[in-house]
């Protein structure tokens, strides 16, 4: 008896897979969503400065103020050590619309330029969980609201990418040509390279293992000295000589830097919290496994976030007139921007590697669950940033129009003006 063959059933539609999605995100539609949907988030966290637009201190004081009574002579002057290039070439664009809408264009340029950023992180060859991850932690970390949307502080926004970079590197072990353009947005925003040689000699130790290092740590080197020249040519002699910070300076700051991630507090000092404890725990357990990372380019970028710490508090123990040590939820925030990102980005890249491929040990995988999950509520509890003083720059600008008033007021308060030609 001859049996017939069954003819094989038709394979079924194989259901929408997490890939499908990946892919998408992956594409430049995808990314540009997943940068428009970031850059709000950021915005939001002090939506003030575009519903009640004003400029911030050097906004008006320095840049808007130098556009209008030296013109484009002031794009390469360099001031206290920073060359400034983003806010001096808005200042110019905003000079170039009418008054009253100065501050709604140099806060939107900067708005626009944080955006770019995000978009620059969702297009790194990097998995797509670690770059959601660390763009999600630049919206949540509760800095200072200064940082937020002016052009003055945007020096300091691509430090929150910089260990997105270095992670970048890291992972698929070889530099492009996308790397030597942020490292450029980082020199021509601050004096940052002068405390990025930690990345540049890990670069140069991992020159066998990683693609183009030797290059881009030249590119570093080369950064320090453009800072070093910027900060020589510019800044003031310090008023006065001091020792270096004490050991309990350091611990003062290290419990700061907890509070500040794991339990959000409006005063200095003060012992840790059982809350910030248990987050700093879990980040020191993170930074040792990181460590063991070949190459560990993003322990170097902690210890240049450290760098820019020390920096920070030599800076202002240096003015006879500081009498309070910087803070990452004010007075003093920049300086804790890229140690704060570079730990976010250790956090996510554990994480990222004990679900992937890495053997991890279980103590390291929780410990970043664990210090994330922190970091998320303390964001959330903390999302919205307090808005600046609001000095009412419609009428600021009708009285300079009727009354000529050639000086008009703006945040932070104090003395802060724009002195119009």
């Amino acid at each position: 008896m001859i049996r017939s063959e069954v003819p094989p059933r038709p394979a079924r539609a194989a259901p929408a897979r997490a890939g499908s999605w990946r892919a998408a995100c992956e594409s430049w539609p995808g990314s540009l969503a997943l940068a428009l949907s970031f850059t709000l988030a950021y915005a939001a966290k002090r939506p003030s400065q575009l519903l009640v637009p004003q400029l911030f201190a050097e906004d008006g004081t320095v840049f808007v103020t130098d556009a209008l009574t030296r013109g484009w002579r002031d794009l390469f002057n360099t001031r206290v050590g920073y060359l400034e290039l983003f806010p001096r070439i808005g200042s110019h664009l905003v000079v170039s619309v009418d008054m009253r809408y100065w501050p709604l264009v140099a806060n939107a340029l900067a708005l626009a330029a944080t955006g770019a950023l995000f978009l620059y992180a969702m297009r790194r060859s990097l998995p797509l969980s670690e770059r959601v991850g660390q763009a999600a932690l630049i919206c949540l970390v509760p800095f200072g609201p200064p940082i937020y949307l002016n052009m003055t502080y945007f020096v300091v926004v691509p430090l929150l990418f910089y260990p997105l970079m270095v992670r970048d590197i890291e992972r698929t072990r070889r530099v492009a040509g996308a790397h030597y353009v942020f490292l450029a947005v980082v020199v021509a925003t601050g004096p940052w390279g002068l405390f990025t040689a930690p990345v540049a000699i890990a670069l140069w130790l991992a020159r066998a293992q990683v693609k183009g290092a030797v290059a881009f740590a030249a590119a570093h080197a080369l950064a320090f000295g453009v800072s070093l020249v910027a900060w020589w040519s510019s800044a003031p002699i310090p008023a006065r000589v001091i020792a270096p910070p004490s050991l309990g300076t350091a611990g003062g700051l290290a419990s700061d830097v907890a509070r500040d991630l794991f339990a959000l507090r409006g005063e200095s000092g003060g012992s840790l919290s059982a809350v910030s404890a248990v987050g700093a725990m879990c980040v020191i357990v993170c930074v040792f496994r990181a460590a063991r990372h070949r190459p560990p380019l993003l322990l170097a970028s902690l210890v240049a976030g450290v760098a820019v710490l020390a920096g920070g508090v030599w800076r202002t123990l240096a003015i006879s007139t500081a009498s309070v040590l910087p803070q990452p939820w004010g007075a003093g925030e920049r300086y804790f921007v890229l140690l704060l990102s570079t730990i976010g980005m250790i956090l996510v890249a554990v994480l990222s590697d004990a679900v992937r491929e890495r053997p991890i040990p279980i103590a390291a995988t929780t410990a970043a669950v664990l210090a994330l999950a922190l970091i998320a509520s303390n964001g959330v509890v903390n999302y919205s940033r307090p808005g600046l003083p609001d000095f009412d720059w419609p009428r600021e600008v009708e009285r300079s129009r009727t009354e000529g008033r050639k000086e008009l007021r703006i945040p932070p308060g104090g003395g802060w003006t724009i002195k119009l030609p």
